[in-house]
């Protein structure tokens, strides 16, 4: 009886400790949300470096998330875009090893792999990119999600050049989700990479037209007239429509709109008002280098 006083002694110690780190973890978990949620906010807002603070408080937190890995590669991930070349180097170590550990944690997670997809795509090896990892990821994408899988071999066939496969790809996606203006200007894009602006513009205008939330499409648009070397007044129209259909706090995005309106005004030979869309892109994003730099080269 003595033994079996302390089993069930024992067993009512370990079920009062499991009962606190309950009651200490759920409020952890809780604290974890607000900061997540401040974080996915914060790249919203193109708050980069406080939405990465955020992130790295969350997980401190809670280690065990997928997605708060995701979110904080995210975040990562963007500010790479922005910062000087030697920040740009460290953030994208740290947002290709966020990206891998939610993956680690979850496996399914179609967004954290495709994300490191894209990141292997274009980085070059010596952050951790490269074309046979980005091919191995789009074959565990595909295995686990047809439509995002056949977007990443759109994607992959793309940058290799490989215009016949690229385009199944991509019809192959479009019967899947006929309705997508994301996925018609992936296609359009497509089209560009390859100079054939007749039938990237068609798909723009088509995903603007289906789908009232693919606003990126206007500035694609507009970027092709200038790729095009046509139509500039047109790709006027159509940058403005890109900014005029933007959030005013989305500052990034709408430099980066000024810029192509800064290019196509240049290519006009409007000089004076290509410079005032160069420093209107500076006032809105100080680290649109492409803005100074083309602003230099105006006179």
């Amino acid at each position: 009886m003595k033994k079996r006083g302390t089993f069930i002694g024992v067993l009512l110690s370990l079920q009062f400790a499991l009962s606190l780190v309950a009651q200490q973890a759920a409020p952890d978990r809780s604290k974890a949300e607000e900061y997540i949620s401040l974080a996915r906010e914060q790249i919203r807002t193109n708050d980069y470096d406080s939405a990465i603070e955020n992130g790295e408080k969350a997980i401190e937190l809670v280690s065990d998330s997928s997605r708060y890995y995701f979110v904080l590669g995210n975040a990562y991930g963007l500010k790479a875009q922005l910062g000087g070349k030697l920040a740009a180097f460290s953030a994208a170590r740290k947002c290709r090893a966020a990206w891998e550990k939610a993956i680690e944690l979850d496996p399914d997670n179609i967004e954290a792999r495709f994300s490191l997809f894209s990141f292997c795509l274009a980085a070059p090896g010596i952050v951790g990119g490269g074309k046979d990892k980005a091919e191995r990821e789009a074959q565990e994408i595909f295995a686990r999600d047809s439509t995002a899988g056949y977007m990443a071999w759109g994607q992959y066939y793309t940058h290799n050049d490989d215009l016949e496969k690229a385009e199944a790809a991509y019809r192959a996606l479009l019967q899947l989700k006929p309705g997508s203006g994301y996925h018609r200007v992936n296609f359009g894009l497509m089209y560009q990479h390859f100079n054939r602006y007749d039938q990237a513009g068609e798909q723009f205008v088509r995903a603007a037209d289906i789908d009232t939330n693919a606003v990126d499409a206007y500035y694609h648009l507009a970027n092709n007239s200038l790729l095009a070397e046509q139509e500039y007044e047109q790709g006027l129209s159509w940058v403005g429509l890109f900014i005029a259909k933007l959030p005013a706090a989305d500052s990034v995005n709408r430099a980066w709109g000024c810029y192509l309106k800064g290019k196509l005004l240049k290519k006009m030979d409007r000089k004076e008002e290509a410079a005032g869309s160069f420093q209107q892109a500076l006032r809105l994003n100080p680290a649109c280098e492409p803005a100074e730099k083309e602003l230099k080269k105006l006179w």
